[in-house]
């Protein structure tokens, strides 16, 4: 926290570190992320008795900048269900949609991943583009 020594560090100071981070155009997330590191710094310092409170625990967290979403609305994801697809490509992005898996782990599917009798499919690999082609992970 610059030049504040821990012992004298407050809840507004934190706080007013985060305001700036906002001011900045910082995310919410991103801010959260920098006051859990903070605090978990200061319990440390707590354990080793170096203070007795933890005063990032205490700071409000600002709302930051919040991104616009670039995922499909539902209206988008029936719209292309119902386009003309082959059965492969149906598949493919019904389960994307469905059950939330990436392209990598898509393709990484194999016919013993899919457990038909208790309703579920095992991501076990995931494939990655290299220079070579795909190539598993």
């Amino acid at each position: 926290m610059g030049r504040i020594p821990l012992r004298r560090l407050q809840a507004r100071d934190v706080e007013r570190l985060l305001q700036k981070m906002a001011a900045e155009g910082l995310s919410t997330s991103t801010i959260r992320g920098c006051r859990s590191v903070l605090a978990r710094s200061l319990d440390r310092a707590i354990r080793d008795r170096l203070i007795t409170v933890n005063v990032a625990r205490m700071a409000e967290v600002p709302e930051g900048t919040r991104r616009q979403s670039r995922s499909m609305t539902t209206a988008q994801a029936r719209q292309l269900l119902d386009s003309d697809l082959s059965v492969w490509w149906r598949a493919y992005f019904t389960l994307a949609l469905y059950c939330g898996l990436r392209p990598g782990e898509l393709t990484g599917l194999r016919w013993e991943d899919a457990d038909t009798d208790a309703g579920l499919i095992r991501v076990r690999r995931s494939l990655k583009r290299g220079a070579d082609g795909l190539a598993p992970r």
